[in-house]
């Protein structure tokens, strides 16, 4: 299925080598870095403007839209955070890691970006991926890490979704950007795009979140407010 797949955003697989122990796949090159070390990597996170931010998140929506809708059988990545996004010299979104896509072991996956609600039924379907995208989304917006260990060494350390779901029960949801990302002038598209993560993740029940398509297609709405 995956050698099937034919989407700019996902990278495509160009066979295996089953010379070794475990089958590897062959993916086609990408010659720049992953989207968490372009966000996160102090010398490198220049490379990403906030005005491109929205466009690959954009570009990783579509990817996920795809996968689910566009293929001949729905397929669930599971997997969706930074590190499982690649950059090529256009800083365009290349989704990859499909090692998870049949099932998540629990406690093996990234903390404060999987689903709550698989966790607790264990039920996978298309709006798994949704709410790790929420996550990833706020990832993107706000260049935070979804968890940082606590400097002092106490306490279980920042969790970028609880930050952003207390912040918002409290009307403050602007208080996710750095003061200088929140610009007058990105203001509104920004804080759009952060409303729509928290569409993503709040949800408890899966059928109330949106789709991955709906989600791209609000995305482009909110491209086209400046």
């Amino acid at each position: 299925m995956l050698s099937q797949i034919n989407h700019r955003n996902v990278l495509r697989i160009l066979g295996g080598c089953f010379e070794t122990a475990t089958p590897m796949p062959v993916f086609e090159f990408v010659c720049n870095e992953s989207l968490y070390h372009l966000i996160h990597e102090k010398d490198l996170s220049s490379r990403i403007s906030w005005d491109n931010r929205p466009r690959i998140a954009t570009e990783v929506a579509d990817a996920l839209a795809y996968l689910h809708t566009g293929t001949s059988k729905p397929i669930v990545h599971q997997d969706i955070k930074s590190a499982k996004n690649l950059l090529d010299e256009h800083c365009t979104a290349n989704v990859i890691g499909f090692e998870q896509s049949i099932l998540i072991p629990l406690g093996k996956s990234t903390v404060g970006s999987v689903d709550p609600y698989y966790h607790s039924t264990g039920q996978v379907t298309e709006k798994c991926d949704v709410c790790s995208y929420g996550v990833l989304l706020l990832e993107i917006l706000t260049g935070r890490k979804t968890f940082e260990w606590s400097e002092t060494g106490e306490g279980a350390g920042f969790v970028l979704v609880d930050f952003a779901i207390s912040s918002m029960k409290g009307n403050r949801l602007h208080l996710i950007f750095e003061p200088c990302k929140l610009k007058e002038r990105n203001r509104e598209q920004l804080m759009a795009c952060a409303e729509l993560a928290m569409k993503c993740i709040i949800k408890w029940k899966p059928d109330e979140r949106p789709t991955m398509t709906e989600a791209a297609q609000e995305l482009r709405q909110i491209k086209d407010i400046l």
